[in-house]
This record gives structure tokens, C-alpha cells and sequence, in this order.
């Protein structure tokens, strides 16, 4: 705070109408002064009357997930069941890849996917790694990747069902969620296609050209003197069944014929 210099009861030679110009700025100072503590105070006022609404959300959601994962069995089976009836290539899955195979991996991934729309973020690294084992383990038993991620849109429409009902009976601010949510799952089911068919693509490629050089050695193993354990290995690797009595003919190279001839 200023004052103005005082000599000998006067102010220093300053005019009068000077004078009272420097009060009343003076005066404009400490009334703006006033007026922007009353606004810090109000504005802290108003994020602590915001606080508990925010945490009223987070609670809201953690109860939506703790009850989602009180699910996770039901709605796992009704996504193997689906894949089941409707995709091609898991009907043709024996019952016993189905319980085995497909039912934990599917488990697992209905895990990833409420946690990752639950953090309100896209499937973590470690999490990714397992959906693109899963994808590489499809490409090996044949499944079509068209049909694999028609299995993944499947399920994330069922596990998205999942939530809306369990929303539809919660809270006003369990209601509330269901915009920013909805933008989740597209992030997540994004992140996951494109591992998806990453990985499986990839393991398809190599899975290719292991059975192009396992049957180029298979057929060396038989021209030769075969080995009955390393003749089915090698047919495995191939993608081959040799039935139980194999007779290999070797026939002659194509002759060459001088030039000008032909037959």
C-alpha cells in the first residue's frame, strides 16, 4: 500500500484536483483487489462444491463394472454360443477346441474389454499380446480371418449389450455414462481389429510357406530311403495325411531334344 508524501501538514506542492485523482485511483486499486479475492474464494468454493459429483461418477462406474464382472461367465458363454450358431468356421470347431480354446480365450478377452472401457483407454500392450496369440492360434486351426473377426464384432456387441443393461438398471449417473462409454468401446474394438488381423495375417504368411517347404522335404524323405516317424512328421508340417501304405514312383526328367524338334 502507497502513500502520498506529506511535508509540513501539506502535500509536497500537489494541487488539490491531483490529489483527488490519486485517491480515487487509489480507491479503483483496493476495490479490484477486493473483487478478485471474492472470485478466488467463489472459485474455490465451486470446485469443491464439483468434487463430489466427479467422484460420484467414479463411484457409479466402479459399481457398473463390479457387477459386469459378476457376469463375465454368463455373458462368455452366450458369446461362444453365438460363434456356435452363426460363424462357419467355429461350428466346424470340434466341442472340444470350443470349451478348451475358445471359451477361456473368449473369457479373457470380455476381461481386456471391460477393463479397457473402463480406464476409458484402448487395450494395453500385455493385453494386445494375447489377443494376437489367440489371432495366430485361429490362422493355424483354419479359421477364416473374415469369420475370426466377425467373432470379435460379435462379441463386443454382446459384451456392449451387457453393459447397457446393467446401466438400464443402475443410477441417474450410471445413465449419464453411456455417451462417453460408447466412444470407449469404438476405441477399443479399433485397437483390436487391427491387432487381430495383424497378427493372424502374419502367422497365416508364415504358416504358408512352412507347408511349401515341409512338403518340398516330403517328398525328398520319400524319393529317398524314408523314415516312417520323420516321413508323418514331415506330412504334418505340410498339411498332409499319408495314409498307412505310401508307393512313390519317380518318374524321368523331361528329355531334351535338340533344337528345331518338336513332339
Amino acid at each position: 500500500m502507497w502513500k502520498l508524501p506529506k511535508i509540513g501538514g501539506d502535500y509536497c506542492g500537489i494541487t488539490k484536483d491531483r490529489r483527488r485523482r490519486l485517491v480515487d485511483r487509489r480507491t479503483l486499486a483496493l476495490g479490484y483487489r477486493h473483487t478478485l479475492q471474492k472470485d478466488t474464494m467463489q472459485a474455490h468454493r465451486g470446485q469443491d462444491r464439483r468434487q463430489p459429483s466427479t467422484d460420484a461418477a467414479d463411484d457409479g462406474l466402479n459399481a457398473l463394472f463390479l457387477r459386469l464382472d459378476q457376469r463375465l461367465d454368463a455373458i462368455t458363454e452366450e458369446m461362444v454360443e453365438h460363434y456356435r450358431r452363426e460363424i462357419p468356421a467355429y461350428a466346424n470347431l470340434p466341442q472340444e477346441v470350443l470349451d478348451n480354446d475358445v471359451r477361456p480365450v473368449s473369457r479373457r478377452n470380455l476381461e481386456i474389454f471391460f477393463a479397457a472401457v473402463k480406464r476409458g483407454t484402448g487395450p494395453l500392450d500385455t493385453e494386445l499380446e494375447t489377443v494376437r496369440a489367440s489371432a495366430a492360434e485361429r490362422a493355424v486351426q483354419g479359421v477364416p480371418l473374415t469369420d475370426l473377426l466377425h467373432a470379435y464384432r460379435a462379441g463386443t456387441r454382446i459384451a456392449w449389450a451387457g453393459i447397457l443393461d446393467e446401466v438400464a438398471r443402475g443410477s441417474a449417473s450410471q445413465q449419464e455414462l453411456i455417451g462417453r462409454l460408447a466412444s470407449y468401446v469404438l476405441s477399443y474394438l479399433d485397437s483390436v481389429s487391427t491387432a487381430v488381423e495383424e497378427a493372424y495375417l502374419r502367422e497365416w504368411h508364415s504358416l504358408v510357406y512352412r507347408r511349401a517347404h515341409g512338403r518340398w522335404e516330403l517328398a525328398n524323405e520319400l524319393l529317398t530311403d524314408p523314415d516312417p516317424a520323420r516321413t508323418k512328421a514331415l506330412a504334418k508340417s505340410a498339411g498332409i495325411i499319408l495314409p498307412d501304405v505310401v508307393q512313390v514312383a519317380a518318374l524321368p526328367a523331361w528329355p531334351r531334344f535338340a533344337p528345331g524338334l518338336t513332339v
